[in-house]
């Protein structure tokens, strides 16, 4: 009865479209993930831990500095784009996509500037000689091909998950054959920084391509001459949303690409190569967790449209369990060969990672239980709710994990991250859950 039960759970209205859209991105991520570990392990075989680690810290930093100087576009896409389509409202949904890509190309921009002006004066606590932070200057000018939200917004709102499926594999595959190639010539870091470089460039061209197309698939191209003129002016609230979205994603980072920067900057480069490989096996769940909201948040955001409260929370709650359920049981196959695992891909040298692969994974459990709080609130318009605890917990989170560091060693940044996404858990769950209970007794024409 049970399993009848959570069977029709699964094959019922929106969870069916959501659990299938994300088995198509499954796919690809899939596979994406297999390269990326291949990529990696690869690297560490044939850089050593120390300059494996100095490749891992360059391309952090790139990471870090793209997440939070771009801005989140592809929600707003999602959000304000559903309501255009839904009142056939294609001028103001012209006005949407024209701002979206100004947004994306300004914060490419600026970016690109903050690597070159960034890397001379971070490269001293990294331990980075002139060379290596030439090569992080013009490693950092793959942030202009970054221009990735709103093209990844268009194809999730017309569901298609199938291409973002594919262009999922196109960066990581290039990762592997490269640096397959890069293994039996020993070419050193600046052949592994110069693949990286061409597979960023790659993904950004390819993405940006596939949004144009379903565009004009659609018929629903900007037109060739428009004004810059109140773009805004038809979505009420859009700068406060992409903004508190933006702020939100930057913090969401600072819990993988900082934690590895502070690790590096405390412990070493051996360490954060360390670090790297741990949170890449661990991120199995997260990653997996992203697929679900990224399916998610497209259908929460039409039911918000439509005022289907009811449906609208069981997809919350519902979703949250089984994906949950599923992160439980990962977890425990960890215990029994995650060691194996890391012997396998990365070598013997990594197998100290163990112990903090296991905290990591434990810690991405206890976050897939809630993985579509923050889709929730972006889809009711109320981005400030997840905004402000993750503030909250972010400012407990960064002093806690320097503490750590320097009295536990790396094993620190595992009970940090921890204690850090189990406090987020149960704040936004608590306060999800009284907020949807208060929606369920408004008068119809104030519900969601």
């Amino acid at each position: 009865m049970k399993r009848l039960k959570l069977h029709h759970w699964l094959t019922t209205g929106p969870l069916q479209l959501i659990f299938k859209n994300a088995g198509i991105l499954l796919r690809g991520k899939s596979i994406a993930g297999l390269c990326n570990l291949g990529s990696l392990a690869i690297a560490a075989r044939a850089l050593g831990p120390e300059v494996f680690g100095t490749l891992i810290l360059i391309h952090t930093v790139i990471r870090l500095i793209i997440g939070i100087s771009k801005f989140q576009s592809w929600q707003a896409v999602i959000r304000y784009g559903a309501v255009n389509l839904h009142a056939k409202e294609h001028k103001n949904f012209h006005k949407l996509i024209i701002f979206t890509i100004l947004l994306d190309v300004s914060s490419a921009l600026l970016g690109a500037t903050v690597v070159i002006l960034a890397a001379p004066l971070i490269a001293p606590y990294f331990g980075w000689s002139d060379n290596v932070t030439s090569m992080a200057m013009l490693y950092g000018i793959v942030i202009l091909f970054s221009v990735t939200a709103t093209p990844t917004g268009i194809l999730r709102l017309f569901n298609r998950f199938d291409l973002l499926s594919i262009h999922t594999i196109i960066s990581p595959g290039i990762r592997l054959i490269g640096g397959s190639l890069l293994y039996f010539y020993g070419t050193g870091l600046w052949g592994f920084l110069s693949v990286w470089f061409l597979a960023g460039v790659a993904g950004g061209i390819t993405l940006g391509t596939m949004g144009w197309l379903e565009l004009r698939k659609h018929n629903l191209l900007p037109p060739r001459k428009f004004s810059f003129c109140n773009l805004t002016q038809s979505h009420s609230g859009i700068w406060k949303f992409v903004f508190a979205t933006n702020i939100l994603s930057s913090l969401n980072l600072t819990t993988g690409h900082l934690t590895t920067l502070m690790v590096g900057w405390i412990i070493g480069p051996t360490a954060a190569g360390l670090f790297k490989i741990a949170k890449e096996l661990s991120t199995v769940l997260s990653k997996a967790t992203e697929l679900l909201a990224e399916s998610m948040y497209p259908e929460l955001a039409k039911l918000s449209t439509q005022k289907q409260t009811n449906i609208f929370k069981h997809v919350v709650f519902r979703s949250g369990f089984v994906a949950g359920s599923g992160a439980t049981m990962i977890f425990f196959f960890m215990i029994v060969l995650g060691e194996l695992l890391l012997q396998w891909t990365v070598g013997d040298e990594f197998v100290g990672a163990y112990p903090l692969l296991l905290l990591l994974i434990f810690a991405e459990t206890i976050g897939a239980f809630g993985f579509g709080l923050n889709s929730a609130m972006y889809a009711i318009g109320r981005p400030g709710i997840p905004l402000r605890v993750n503030i909250i917990t972010t400012a407990v989170y960064l002093p806690l994990l320097f503490f750590l560091l320097t009295q536990m060693n790396i094993i620190g940044a595992g009970i940090a991250f921890t204690i850090f996404l189990a406090t987020r858990f149960v704040a936004l769950a608590t306060i999800t859950t009284r907020l949807l209970a208060q929606v369920e007794t408004m008068p119809d024409n104030k519900k969601i």
